[in-house]
């Protein structure tokens, strides 16, 4: 039974150590050394083969050693590392071949091969021990010196250390004479993966998986040798009667502990994150329940800063401080990409990536709910622009008709009647065109404009602007010029005898800004948050549909009017007009 776990460990052993240092090899583990945390665990495998096939293979230990000591320099983050670490390998290269030349001793043939050191194994023993113990005392000194994350994984290390020694102290035995016995070599396994568990577990979220994995294997295998232990010992008569019965028990116990064994393996790798489908599902339906971008953000927020006990950001594609989920969108697809959580342990940040993947396919949802309810809007408002133009149209025929006939009837009134009548009549009609031009469906030519040639067109049709301001030749819109025409009217039409000033500029993006400002007596605070919408008036005797048409072409253009403030003017409407490249 000792011989099985012993020489059972020792594969082990070298099977997680070669897997170990791939891993390392491949990515350097994101921490500082480790190339030579690679090195070192590769050497520690080559030193356990040798254990079982030939001692030549021992002679191996000072070079593990040098790359070991060579790994504590640079994680520990000595400055004079370089300095230091000047001739380790060589020289450790030299007490390898002198090792060899000396004589590294033999393997004691037995159900458990024992090493007997000669006097060039000794001298490699020697060597080893002391660049391990300086190895460990400069990780000492710093973890002493170190603060959070880094405190945390020099002291994984140095326990990692004190296990190796320990599942390492039993192959001392037969060198010093004694029966071999080495009980303690099971422990072994848990070395490597313990060293480079603990420096990696805050890195790279797939060692953890591999943890897990190797943990509920570790503890199955554990249970399943209990009981061969129970029925090694157990009368022989019940042995001899059947033969295959310690393997049967191993294999019925191997089954009914797999879930279990796994489930443990779960709270220990990952401790806090016991992520449960009925608990995915919540997250589900309480993000379902968002109706729009900021309100997702908030819920999700609140779900998993509560969850974690801890204050996490949702950022919509740009990064924020701390811990956070960052939401970014390539294409139609939505991802959400952790951040800040490096020093998070395996558990939180476990469930910090689950929620996140739950996060993009809430975000993905959330859209696609918002792009139908705009449908749904925009199809609502096509129809209750199409019943308005029927309406616009039924009052311009029935409304023309008798204010021709009031205006033939008082033909023959006094001149100040006829003045009163027909300006009255002209304010009506103003009406009916400006109800008809709002109703009409909107179809946009656009072509690049300049914008001066197309502010003067629309000036030379209003003698009694005073227009103070004016972009300079050149400048140049991507617009339907019917289109703009009329917004530029409308919108000096509105400022009547202040002071107008227009002026433009051109963002990063390609969008072009056109600022039309006045000195007129300003927007009251009333209707600043509506006065884009029909029926809506800043002036005595508007019909409040001007701004509702500017708002109107804007949003054809695929841009928008809103209000800003600018220095030194009373009321500034700015209209943005998209990059050419943009589609309306």
């Amino acid at each position: 039974m000792l011989a099985a776990a012993y020489h059972g460990a020792l594969a082990l052993t070298v099977v997680a150590s070669i897997g170990l240092a791939g891993l390392l090899a491949r990515t350097g583990g994101g921490v500082a050394g480790g190339r030579a945390l690679a090195v070192f665990v590769a050497l520690v495998a080559v030193w356990v083969i040798g254990l079982e096939t030939t001692p030549m293979l021992l002679a191996v230990a000072p070079l593990g050693g040098a790359a070991f000591l060579r790994f504590a320099l640079t994680f520990g983050g000595w400055p004079q590392r370089r300095a230091m670490a000047a001739g380790l390998l060589p020289g450790a290269g030299a007490v390898a071949a002198a090792g060899l030349a000396a004589g590294m001793g033999t393997l004691q043939d037995g159900d458990i091969t024992a090493y007997l050191p000669g006097p060039g194994g000794w001298l490699v023993i020697a060597v080893t021990l002391g660049l391990a113990g300086l190895g460990h005392g400069l990780l000492a000194v710093a973890w002493h010196r170190a603060q959070g994350l880094r405190r945390r994984q020099l002291a994984a290390v140095l326990v990692a250390g004190l296990w190796g020694l320990g599942s390492l102290s039993s192959l001392a035995l037969p060198a010093l004479g004694l029966p071999p016995a080495p009980v303690t070599v099971p422990l072994l396994p848990l070395y490597t993966v313990g060293l480079v568990y603990g420096i990696l577990r805050y890195r790279l979220m797939e060692v953890n998986v591999w943890a897990r994995r190797a943990l509920a294997w570790g503890l199955v295998m554990a249970a399943a040798g209990v009981v061969v232990g129970v029925v090694a010992v157990a009368p022989t008569t019940l042995i001899d009667e059947a033969p295959g019965l310690t393997a049967v028990l191993a294999a019925v116990v191997a089954l009914a502990l797999g879930e279990p064994a796994r489930r443990l393996a779960d709270r220990l790798v990952y401790p806090g994150a016991a992520i449960t489908p009925h608990m995915l599902d919540q997250w589900r339906r309480q993000l379902a329940a968002a109706v729009d971008r900021p309100d997702l953000a908030q819920r999700a927020a609140a779900d998993l800063g509560g969850r974690l006990g801890l204050a996490v950001a949702v950022t919509w594609e740009h990064a924020a401080e701390g811990p956070a989920l960052v939401l970014e969108r390539d294409g139609a697809v939505w991802t959400c990409r952790p951040t800040g959580w490096d020093e998070a342990p395996p558990g939180p940040r476990l469930v910090a990536y689950s929620f996140a993947a739950t996060l993009a396919e809430a975000a993905g949802r959330l859209d696609l709910a918002l792009s139908l309810a705009a449908r749904e809007r925009e199809r609502q408002q096509q129809e209750r622009l199409a019943e308005l133009g029927a309406l616009a149209a039924t009052v311009a025929h029935d409304l023309r008709n008798p204010l021709n006939i009031v205006a033939m009837a008082v033909a023959g009134a006094d001149p100040a009647t006829r003045r009163e009548v027909a300006e009255q009549i002209g304010r009506m009609d103003w009406l009916v065109r400006d109800l008809l031009d709002y109703a009409r469906p909107w179809d946009i030519a656009a072509r690049r404009l300049d914008l001066a040639d197309e502010l003067a067109a629309a000036a030379s049709g209003l003698p009694g602007l005073h227009l103070e301001a004016r972009p300079p030749s050149g400048l140049t819109v991507h617009a339907d010029p019917r289109r703009l025409r009329q917004v530029l009217i409308n919108l000096l039409h509105n400022a009547g005898d202040a002071a107008v000033a227009v002026s433009a500029e051109t963002r990063d993006d390609g969008a072009v800004l056109v600022h039309v400002c006045d000195r007129g007596p300003g927007i009251p605070e009333d209707i600043r948050d509506r006065l884009f919408q029909p029926f809506v008036s800043r002036r005595p005797g508007g019909t409040g549909l001007g701004l509702a048409i500017v708002a109107q072409v804007m949003a054809a253009h695929g841009g928008d009017v809103s209000l800003t403030p600018r220095p030194g003017w009373t009321t500034c409407i700015t209209l943005r007009f998209p990059s050419p490249g943009v589609p309306a």
